[in-house]
């Protein structure tokens, strides 16, 4: 059975990530939207479609390095994740 895709997953986001990366790729002047870096300036990276707002689930993509855009995931997870343990009622 396969694995239940994430909420921020669903809809058009395949769709949509797919079509912001080929753009980028078609374009060498792309600049990622965190660093303002382009591909070139970041050898071995590649394009992600980065969600502008994080957390909200089928809002707007923008083209990010690979390396930015799952940085900037973690960061947001532990956030989070410290919020959580922080406001537990044990």
């Amino acid at each position: 059975m396969p694995a239940k895709s994430k909420a921020h997953r669903r809809g058009s986001y395949n769709t949509d990530a797919a079509r912001i990366r080929a753009l980028a790729y078609s374009n060498p002047d792309t600049i990622c939207r965190r660093c303002g870096l382009t591909l070139a300036a970041k050898p071995g990276d590649t394009w992600d479609a980065g969600h502008i707002n994080a957390g909200q689930i089928n809002g707007p993509l923008a083209a990010e390095h690979s390396s930015c855009n799952r940085s900037a995931g973690a960061t947001e997870g532990n956030r989070r994740r410290k919020i959580l343990r922080t406001t537990r009622d044990w």
